[in-house]
């Protein structure tokens, strides 16, 4: 699909509450301070990407805070569900974090939907359509509050 102007990944994971019984889908996000706001990583499609797997790889290593190579080897290596937004041009990458023993993603920014800051909730929930038995419990307690 070479008609794409921006490619994105979404990191996901499914956290059981003991206490609760119940399991929460979670999305990783970033915080991006020039732009003061969050995000998950993507971004521009640059003339030199071969396709859009490479534009949403590139974007992540720009954008991540932490050393990603294991975290690179395995979206290499593994079949990632992706969607094409037609609105804006975006493919959209989605990666069970579940997977993934990076310890630095493990303990990053998770957010359950129903505590998705305000200025990527309906861009999120949007493309969360297309992961399967996520959960729009309204649970405050265990959500990360950002205090940005």
């Amino acid at each position: 699909m070479q008609n794409y102007k921006a490619a994105g990944i979404i990191f996901y994971r499914y956290q059981f509450i003991s206490s609760l019984k119940k399991t929460f889908l979670q999305v990783y996000l970033q915080y991006e301070y020039r732009l003061n706001k969050w995000s998950h990583f993507g971004g521009k499609r640059e003339n030199y990407d071969k396709n859009s797997f490479e534009t949403a790889i590139r974007e992540m290593v720009e954008e991540i805070d932490v050393s990603c190579y294991n975290i690179v080897e395995f979206l290499k290596y593994n079949k990632l569900e992706k969607k094409y937004f037609s609105k804006s041009k975006m493919i959209v990458y989605y990666v069970d974090a579940s997977k993934i023993t990076d310890s630095k993603l493990i303990e990053a920014n998770w957010f359950t939907i129903d505590c998705l800051p305000n200025n990527i909730r309906s861009h999120i929930i949007e493309q969360l359509e297309e992961i399967k038995e996520y959960d729009f419990v309204n649970y405050f307690n265990m959500c990360k509050i950002a205090s940005y």
